[in-house]
């Protein structure tokens, strides 16, 4: 049995401790206004009477959204102690099935991050670009970029305004509750509006691990993808007019590491679903927590309508990597440039970083800086160049699996005979954002892992090669592989 969490909730009391000089500044900064305004000095008034105003609303509303979470924290807490052995229905959403989306809610953590951002850096800009004409400090320069960020905030919170504008609220309805390891988890996506994606829309299913790191006197929080399968699957009519909704079904693997209590650990795990699709105008997008639990022995779900839909894949008679068949076995041939998705931001970050860089020792900055972005921009751009022009050859029998991989002419690889193989894995590789890229590896007799072919994006393709390569060599696939590579 699952014993209560302790719901991890923000003392609405210290919030408001924490806010009350950033409410006292921004009053401050209003009567400091009106005395401007009075005197006839329109322009500094009327900035200091915005300036002020923004600080005194900011402040409040934290304020407030620190009541609203601690309440929905003694709800969830009260819920947990009353149902120990279901976690699931902790949350009213999981319990009925029913999860929504709501574009503002983003729009409006991002709105306030830009003032609170802001509010802060737009007059340190102002003092470094007075100061540098005088000082010729190029240092001072640096200070702009601090705005720029908060421009890319202001930007992303006006998307998602205009992303629940054009399409509403998105609801997820689960036809498994929840969703059991080993089992699947089904349910339909409505959109209120209707979604041209004669493509399909593209829906992602990922297992989250969060966890803390305390260091010294600073903590973080590092989240990796531990499990992720992506489908597209087709958009359909509605029951209403206008409306949209997408059918989806992920098997989960028997390994699935649970959904983590409603509570705080120092290693937890989230089920994420999240839906794409590229429309007309601003693209859908919306993001859903789902529950998955392992059920007691003999226990039934909630709600288990797994209702088969099928995947929009590609012409069934194309094979979904390079694989010749030969007589003996198979041959992979992956070519330069496969993923420039990946490689090619990666690259111009690696550029503007050396740039960045060679304007350091003018700046009279530390040699050791320098140094230290020098070498974090060369290695950026080092793999940058590898994910762009490294080639592999793999060739499978019953005998042995050899791997070739070559970059600018320089050959590497290995081999190993198919008597010393154990099982092929599909693992995650690397992160590009949120989206993973899977590799395949050959696990030999000593439990070690030898890379065969990585940067594979749809995981399901990675297991049709690992599956390819095992009938090849005669050695079986262990599919759904959890391990989180680092």
């Amino acid at each position: 049995m699952t014993a209560p969490p302790r719901v991890a909730r923000s003392s609405p009391g210290c919030v408001a401790g924490l806010m009350l000089p950033f409410v006292a500044g921004g009053g401050l900064a209003v009567a400091q206004a009106v005395h401007l305004l009075r005197r006839g000095r329109w322009g500094e008034g009327a900035m200091l009477l915005a300036v002020g105003a923004l600080a005194v609303v900011v402040g409040l509303a934290l304020v407030r959204r620190a009541h609203a979470q601690a309440a929905d924290a003694d709800a969830v807490q009260r819920r947990a102690e009353a149902d120990p052995g279901h976690p699931w229905r902790w949350r009213p959403d999981w319990a009925a099935g029913t999860i929504t989306h709501d574009p503002t809610t983003g729009a409006t953590t991002l709105g306030l991050l830009a003032v609170v951002w802001n509010l802060a850096a737009l007059p340190a800009a102002w003092i470094a670009l007075e100061q540098w004409p005088r000082t010729g400090d190029r240092m001072l320069l640096l200070v702009l970029c601090v705005p720029v960020v908060g421009v890319t905030v202001v930007a992303a919170a006006a998307r998602a305004g205009f992303r629940r504008l054009a399409h509403g609220v998105s609801t997820l309805r689960l036809g498994t509750v929840p969703g059991v390891p080993g089992g699947a988890l089904a349910g339909e996506v409505h959109v209120p509006v209707r979604l041209d994606a004669p493509g399909g829309v593209q829906v992602t299913l990922s297992a989250i691990r969060s966890e803390l790191r305390t260091t010294g006197r600073s903590r973080g929080v590092r989240e990796a993808i531990a499990w992720q399968a992506a489908e597209r699957f087709a958009a359909r009519r509605g029951p209403r007019d206008g409306e949209t909704t997408v059918p989806f079904r992920f098997a989960l693997p028997a390994d699935a590491p649970p959904t983590s209590p409603a509570h705080w650990e120092a290693e937890r795990v989230c089920w994420r679903v999240e839906v794409a699709a590229e429309v007309p105008g601003v693209d859908h997008a919306a993001r859903f927590e789902v529950p998955v639990f392992p059920l007691a022995d003999g226990a039934p779900p909630d709600r288990d309508d797994t209702a088969a839909t099928a995947p929009l894949r590609p012409d069934a008679t194309e094979p979904p990597l390079p694989l010749q068949r030969t007589a003996t076995g198979v041959t992979l041939r992956l070519g330069p440039a496969r993923n420039p998705g990946p490689a090619l931001p990666l690259a111009a970050l690696a550029v503007v970083w050396l740039a960045f860089t060679a304007v350091m020792p003018p700046a009279r900055v530390p040699l050791a800086f320098v140094v230290t972005f020098g070498a974090v921009g060369t290695a950026m751009l080092a793999g940058a160049v590898v994910q762009l022009a490294e080639v592999t050859v793999a060739e499978a029998d019953g005998t042995r699996l050899r791997v070739q991989r070559s970059l600018a002419g320089i050959p590497w690889g290995f081999s190993i005979a198919a008597g010393d193989l154990r099982a092929f894995d599909v693992e995650i590789g690397f992160t590009s954002g949120q989206t993973p890229y899977h590799r395949v590896v050959a696990r030999d007799r000593q439990d070690r892992r030898h890379v065969v072919a990585g940067g594979i994006r749809e995981r399901w393709r990675a297991e049709w090669l690992a599956d390819e390569l095992g009938r090849a060599t005669g050695v079986g696939l262990a599919r759904y592989q959890t391990r989180e590579i680092p």
